[in-house]
């Protein structure tokens, strides 16, 4: 289960692009320092991320030489879709005038 510090993770818009990028990038090896380039996010806090998102079991890494190659598991996938599915509806909400 999850506590109320893990759900917070979800909240912040950068933090969440992790798992949206995973989902819709179609690089091969996406590293942390890719995502960190991406999402706007220094290599630390991006790598912190990264350890939570694998102890709540949303994504797998493997290190391949110097790199630490990251992918979404399952049920990472599932929840990238919800948070994608969530921030297309409320930017129509935010468009329907």
């Amino acid at each position: 289960m999850f506590k109320h510090s893990d759900f917070l993770i979800f909240i912040r818009e950068k933090v969440a692009n992790i798992l949206l990028l995973l989902l819709l990038e179609k690089e091969q090896k996406i590293t942390i320092a890719f995502l960190s380039k991406k999402s706007d996010l220094n290599y630390s806090h991006t790598k912190k991320v990264i350890q939570k998102y694998e102890e709540c079991g949303f994504i797998t890494t493997k290190k391949i030489g110097r790199d630490r190659i990251i992918a979404l598991t399952t049920k990472g996938k599932k929840v990238a879709q919800l948070l994608l599915k969530i921030k297309n509806e409320s930017n129509e909400l935010v468009n329907v005038k």
